[in-house]
């Protein structure tokens, strides 16, 4: 099978209405026909299609359903559609940083919803540092020296009243020490060489940015989401580099 058949398959909206209706339970060809607007006999052509390539197939009641394969090439596709919605946005920026396994879970980012204006997601950056009730992590290449309400850093506010975790690279400068971090947010923080991505992950929300063609972390633009597959991409992420990072300490700073 070659890629570009199963994909021209798939390219007609209805056989793709199709696969996804019996990917969630198996169905007569009437019903079919009536769920995706189409006569019986053309959905009958349809199937033929899908059952062509491999990727559905008839079971013993007459039922047609999709073939475990099917459900493989459909849990593929949803990366390809996030990119596809958001074409203009991933063709003004750079996600080569990225590891090759988030790159494959772009699609987890479909629920996001694409926010534009840097002073405005900024804001909504720091609103979601003040609504954080239990835990906050960070991926970011900017420090955060916007006060909080109450006049102090929301990073020191932060580390003190929940679980907080934070990844900077190298061009990070703490806020008001120098660039180096207080005692307080050294076993809180890791460093990697380059981010691939800015975002905030808290327990109900989050948000990411990635860089523009020229390399710089854009912030003019990103997505945000309160939905848990978008989230778990955040923070898995968030929690790769965190692995991956070294340990600040003060011989390793760069100021």
């Amino acid at each position: 099978m070659e890629t570009r058949e199963l994909l021209f398959e798939l390219a007609n909206p209805v056989r793709y209405d199709i696969l996804r209706r019996i990917a969630e339970k198996p169905r007569h060809l009437t019903k079919l026909a009536v769920l995706v607007d189409a006569s019986a006999p053309e959905v009958s052509r349809h199937m033929e299609r899908l059952g062509a390539v491999g990727v559905a197939e008839k079971n013993a009641d007459g039922k047609y359903t999709i073939a475990p394969v099917g459900h493989i090439v459909l849990n593929c596709l949803p990366s390809l559609e996030f990119v596809s919605r958001e074409f203009d946005y991933f063709s003004g920026h750079d996600l080569s940083l990225l590891p090759p396994s988030f790159i494959s879970r772009l699609g987890d980012l479909g629920a996001g919803e694409l926010r534009s204006g840097e002073l405005g997601n900024i804001e909504l950056v720091l609103g979601m540092l003040r609504r954080a009730e239990k835990k906050v992590r960070l991926l970011t290449v900017e420090s955060f020296s916007t006060p909080s309400p109450d006049g102090g850093s929301p990073l020191a506010s932060m580390q003190e009243r929940l679980d907080y975790r934070l990844v900077i690279d190298k061009r990070y400068n703490f806020p008001g020490t120098g660039g180096e971090p207080p005692d307080s947010l050294r076993e809180l923080t890791r460093r990697v060489p380059r981010i691939p991505a800015a975002s905030v992950v808290t327990e109900c929300e989050a948000a990411v940015s990635f860089p523009a063609r020229d390399g710089k972390l854009d912030y003019s633009a990103g997505f945000y989401s309160r939905d848990g597959r978008f989230m778990r991409w955040c923070s898995d992420l968030i929690e790769f580099l965190w692995r991956e990072g070294s340990r600040i300490t003060r011989t390793n700073i760069e100021c």
